[in-house]
């Protein structure tokens, strides 16, 4: 077993199709008979059916999994006594609507604007250990904005 070596696909695994121009009827063949030579069965071998995720219901998540835990730092303080907005760690697949409303059914405050940041990925070095490093991930946060009466409550 060589270290460099990688595995070649297999053409006998893919199925090809292929265009009777007698009959204009799409059969499959093997990769020995696969001779394609019209434009039609090419563009019928592209037009592969694409699968793709449903989009997440604000339904399917849970409150807790949408807001994940108010961002406390000094940042965190300045912004809120300065635009009475609130910093959260929220899911990385959710949106303004959904965090919205899980902060409404939480801390039962209606939220005014709410704009979200990418948190980037951060390379830290490992303990103990010279010379290796590793990734802290980065996730998603959260700006809520609240009208100047209301507040929100951390114990």
């Amino acid at each position: 077993m060589s270290w460099f070596s990688r595995k070649k696909n297999k053409e006998e695994s893919v199925p090809k199709v292929e265009v009777d121009k007698k009959s204009a009827s799409v059969k499959s063949s093997d990769v020995k008979s696969q001779t394609a030579k019209s434009p039609v069965a090419k563009s019928q071998a592209a037009k592969a059916p694409v699968v793709r995720p449903a989009p997440v219901s604000s339904e399917a998540l849970n409150v807790l999994e949408i807001v994940k835990s108010p961002r406390v730092s000094e940042k965190a303080a300045i912004v809120a006594e300065s635009s009475n907005a609130y910093i959260f760690n929220v899911a990385k697949n959710t949106t303004k609507t959904q965090i919205k409303s899980a902060i409404q059914k939480v801390y039962k405050v209606t939220p005014i604007k709410v704009t979200i940041a990418q948190v980037p990925d951060k390379r830290v070095q490992i303990r103990g250990q010279r010379g290796k490093t590793g990734v802290k991930s980065g996730g998603k946060k959260a700006f809520v904005f609240l009208k100047k009466g209301d507040k929100i409550e951390f114990i």
